[in-house]
């Protein structure tokens, strides 16, 4: 899915350049690129196949985690599920967003360490409020949910670095698909250069003169 958002955003480019050539006015590009992914993570810590995705995804995708589930943990259990998942992030070497990259970080870094639940990402949020027979789980209280956090920075703080980052993984692999596409040509025209001198070969074994000079030919182009 993510691999063809870029290819089709590609095809989009090179048909703009196509029109800007012909001295058409070209379309309007829109960017239809996912520019980030809310990755739910289940505790008590980061699952073989969430490793497995995450590591298939972040070449594509800026990923920030969030924790599924949190209004079933404690306030404890949250913040030492928070420090388990970037500890065992950086052993398998798994790249989040980093939001301290991101320009003007120092002016809301307090707001992502506001709160009982600890400093984010990794983000616990709830969907909306829920009612348990022990009491009931706010969405917007920062006591119970980190929702309302992350919709504060999400856009103003996060959405700039996100869309530059997501053009440098788009530019690798559209690279990267480039130089195999040039490797591709180069093995077909081995291998084509091969059938055509077996086939010289053959035809001079034979004595199939006419044949023989047309592919004599061929390989003085």
């Amino acid at each position: 899915f993510l691999k063809g958002k870029f290819m089709r955003h590609n095809q989009k480019k090179r048909q703009q350049a196509m029109d800007l050539d012909d001295g058409n006015s070209p379309k309007v590009l829109r960017d239809s690129r996912i520019h980030l992914c809310l990755y739910f993570l289940n505790g008590p810590r980061i699952k073989d196949d969430d490793i497995f995705s995450i590591k298939k995804l972040q070449h594509y995708v800026n990923i920030l985690p969030i924790i599924a589930k949190s209004d079933t943990l404690t306030v404890e259990e949250i913040r030492q599920l928070k420090q388990d998942i970037i500890i065992e992030a950086e052993k398998n070497a798994l790249s989040f967003f980093d939001v301290t990259k991101c320009p003007g970080f120092d002016h809301f870094q307090q707001a992502l360490s506001d709160g009982p639940l600890g400093f984010s990402p990794p983000f616990a949020i709830v969907s909306h409020t829920r009612q348990y027979s022990w009491g009931e789980c706010q969405r917007n209280n920062p006591e119970h949910s980190e929702f309302e956090k992350l919709s504060n920075l999400l856009v103003p703080h996060f959405g700039l670095p996100c869309i530059k980052l997501t053009k440098e993984k788009y530019k690798r692999y559209i690279a990267r698909i480039e130089r195999e596409e040039d490797q591709q040509r180069e093995l077909d025209q081995i291998k084509q250069t091969k059938q055509m001198r077996s086939k010289l070969v053959c035809a001079l074994l034979m004595g199939g003169g006419v044949v023989a000079a047309s592919l004599v030919k061929y390989f003085k182009r």
